[in-house]
């Protein structure tokens, strides 16, 4: 039989503490200006994992972020997360699940 790992970890919760593994976290409202103005963003969910966010439409207004392009922290939490996924790096949260089948 083949044996997979299934992460269940795609919540805010669980987003801020694989992002702890990679970055300071701090959980609190931001403004649009904020964002707009961010370094980095990106967006995590079941179908995406970690996803930058290339650019914004805010008031008819198109911003580009990072040229379109992920950048290190985003990277960074992505390849931290797909390494638990993949069991290639320690699941210090006990998250991952052998599926046998």
């Amino acid at each position: 039989g083949v044996t997979t790992t299934a992460v269940p970890v795609q919540n805010t919760s669980s987003a801020c503490k694989i992002s702890s593994m990679v970055i300071s976290v701090l959980e609190t409202e931001i403004t649009i200006d904020e964002i707009l103005h961010a370094d980095e963003v990106f967006c995590t969910g079941t179908a995406v994992v970690v996803t930058p966010v290339g650019t914004i439409t805010h008031q008819g207004e198109k911003i580009v972020i990072r040229d379109g392009n992920m950048g290190p922290c985003t990277q960074r939490l992505r390849e931290t997360l797909v390494g638990i996924q993949l069991q290639e790096i320690d699941d210090p949260f006990g998250w991952a699940i052998a599926v046998n089948g």
